[in-house]
């Protein structure tokens, strides 16, 4: 069965898909008011608060409930906070019961609340740490491009919160926000199970729909679009404990259909021009003994792939490689635009596509990566998901051709899109140059 999305009266949404495999069941259940709703830490430590004792319950009882599962876990984003379980249908009733009594009977006391602020002090420390490793520079060139956070300590400040909000959260803050966002018309519940839709229904009217607080009037939903910036710039981020020096750079782009961007072969193409290929950007910096690490290029979207990048992420011992690494990208991007891409590159890239296509098909299909991804979708998208058939992505591998692929090229790498670029690292400030700089050296101007 194709997914299956009702919308009941009170506003509630349940997504069901059919599990490829035999019997199991995974669901993921929550309310639309992450972190996007109410910045400063509040949603997250609520959803710390979530697997504690019950009315019934203890914490003991609770958490041995949970140790029968293959996976519980519970999880805060940006625009949603939920719980996820995941387990055989033997355990049927239990996997219900577990998510549905963390968000409708989970009792939090003073002894709770101290913990978790323990708990959260530490990760917030944690999470600062391994946000600021050389390895997640393009996470935080990405916060950077569409602004959704100003930096590390930001992203933690807006997310987690910081220890002015633990020493003064309270038992009542958090009922009070469950009050304000525990509403049925922002809540949303996804399963996939090898169990018939009638039966899941049953299931879903029992332990979510009846116990949800229908409001008087209709609840906030926040808009989850992001944009690019439309202007070339740059940041320095300066970490002199830092061995390396490590640049992301971003060519920014609007996709000419972006309902069907998803279904784009060509970025793959160039992608593997830009790596693969002898005399390939990586085959120059590495035969010009420039970089020990190879580059990574990926092409990146905002939601409902209203804009694009290609985005390379590079990394030298020092400013003087950054530099030469830079006009040897400008080479490449030259030659990208001129004949280095064939139609060998394009068999190439045909003859291993179905390996390609069958590793990620066999990720989708199970049933806790699926309940994820249709919850995001679901959010970013309302009922009207993008959805691409296999045979969608065999037609548009047969169409893929080499002047397509040109064609791509010369919209991805024209001069007169913006560039936004990240120095990372062990930088010194002084020694990068302007934003025009780089983009003349990029595009050879």
């Amino acid at each position: 069965m194709r997914r299956k999305i009702i919308h009941y009266k009170n506003g509630a949404t349940l997504i069901y898909n059919r599990a490829h495999e035999k019997n199991v069941t995974a669901i993921l259940a929550g309310f639309l008011c992450g972190s996007h709703y109410e910045e400063g830490g509040l949603p997250h430590f609520v959803e710390h608060t979530l697997a504690e004792k019950t009315s019934t319950k203890t914490r003991e009882e609770v958490f041995t409930e949970r140790s029968l599962m293959e996976e519980v876990n519970y999880m805060t984003s940006p625009n949603f906070l939920g719980g996820i379980a995941y387990q055989s249908n033997k355990k049927e009733q239990l996997i219900w019961q577990i998510i549905s009594q963390a968000f409708f009977d989970s009792q939090v006391d003073q002894t709770v609340l101290e913990k978790h602020k323990k708990i959260i002090a530490e990760e917030q420390a944690t999470t600062a740490r391994k946000l600021r490793l050389d390895n997640r520079v393009l996470l935080r060139h990405l916060w950077f491009m569409d602004n959704s956070y100003s930096g590390v300590d930001d992203f933690v400040q807006k997310s987690i919160g910081n220890q002015q909000f633990l020493d003064s959260v309270t038992i009542q803050d958090v009922l009070d926000f469950k009050n304000r966002h525990f509403y049925s018309d922002k809540f949303i519940l996804c399963v996939v199970s090898s169990r018939r839709l009638y039966r899941v229904k049953k299931l879903a009217d029992k332990y979510f729909i009846s116990h949800l607080k229908v409001p008087t009037e209709k609840s906030l939903i926040l808009p989850v679009d992001k944009r690019y910036d439309t202007i070339d710039k740059l940041q320095v981020e300066t970490d002199e404990k830092s061995e390396i020096e490590r640049v992301a750079v971003s060519i920014c782009f609007h996709p000419t259909d972006p309902e069907k961007f998803p279904l784009n072969k060509e970025q793959h193409v160039i992608e593997e021009c830009l790596l693969e290929k002898v005399g390939s950007f990586r085959d120059l910096v590495r035969d010009n003994g420039l970089v020990y690490s190879s580059p990574s290029v990926t092409f990146t979207t905002t939601c409902k792939n209203a804009d694009a990048s290609l985005s390379i992420v590079f990394t030298a011992s020092n400013y003087q490689n950054i530099e030469k690494i830079f006009g040897l990208l400008g080479d490449s991007i030259a030659r990208l635009k001129d004949d280095f891409i064939t139609e060998e590159d394009v068999k190439k890239y045909k003859d291993g596509y179905q390996m390609h296509l069958d590793r990620e098909l066999k990720h989708k299909k199970s049933a806790v990566s699926r309940v994820q991804s249709y919850i995001d979708k679901q959010v970013y998208y309302g009922d009207d998901w993008p959805r691409f058939t296999k045979r969608q992505n065999r037609r548009s591998i047969k169409a893929l051709t080499v002047e397509k692929v040109k064609d791509f090229a010369s919209l991805v790498l024209n001069p007169e899109n913006n560039v936004i670029i990240t120095f990372s690292g062990n930088v010194k400030k002084e020694q990068v140059k302007d934003i025009s700089y780089y983009k003349n050296l990029i595009f050879k101007q």
